[in-house]
């Protein structure tokens, strides 16, 4: 009988040959900065004041994903987290 659905092995096959492609490569070099400066720029558009400060949802996000980058780091540094290297 013929399956209409393929193991996930070789789906990953194709997907690994697929982003190894140039164009695919280019294509991702540029888009995503690009997505995530649209992002940005549309997060930018929505601010409130907070302590008689202008804040935004992208500069709240910033500043989110700046503490959880260094907690990260943090966490490497003192080898005591889930997300130990496997070195």
């Amino acid at each position: 009988m013929i399956s209409l659905f393929r193991s996930a092995s070789e789906l990953m096959v194709q997907y690994a040959h697929y982003h190894r492609d140039r164009r695919n490569i280019v294509t991702h070099l540029v888009g995503i900065p690009l997505i995530v400066l649209s992002i940005g720029m549309l997060l930018s558009l929505v601010s409130f004041d907070m302590a008689g400060n202008t804040l935004s949802l992208a500069g709240l996000l910033w500043v989110l994903s700046h503490c959880r980058g260094h907690k990260f780091e943090t966490c490497i540094a003192h080898q005591n987290c889930r997300y130990k290297s496997s070195t």
